[in-house]
């Protein structure tokens, strides 16, 4: 498989996750609590972007092939994204915008 198709392969994958929770919530299937949900996902989703992503390295040197390098920083960067995804909606969903709050949870 050539790289650019590989690296638009893995960029698919990684953007049709979070379009796939905002199409269930568009379409009311998320449950009672919705926003829950959704921060729920976006953490597990970054945890396993995160391990996924650390995973290249030791895979490139097991199989000999490029190509888990050369998407490693572009699922670092999804990664990031997701992060900072699941910031924005627990800051919006579980607090309610209210940062003094943010360093209260941060806290505990």
């Amino acid at each position: 498989m050539r790289l650019g198709l590989w690296r638009v392969s893995v960029f698919i994958a990684a953007a049709v996750w979070p379009l796939f929770w905002l199409y269930e919530a568009w379409s009311l299937a998320l449950g009672p609590d919705p926003g829950k949900v959704l921060v729920d996902r976006l953490g597990l989703g970054t945890l396993i972007l995160l391990l996924v992503t650390l995973c290249m390295t030791p895979m490139q040197k097991l199989t000999g092939w490029a190509g888990w390098i050369a998407v490693r920083r572009q699922l670092g960067l999804w990664c990031f994204a997701y992060v900072v995804l699941h910031l924005c909606a627990y800051l919006t969903f579980v607090l309610g915008f209210d940062w003094s709050q943010l360093g209260v949870e941060l806290r505990k």
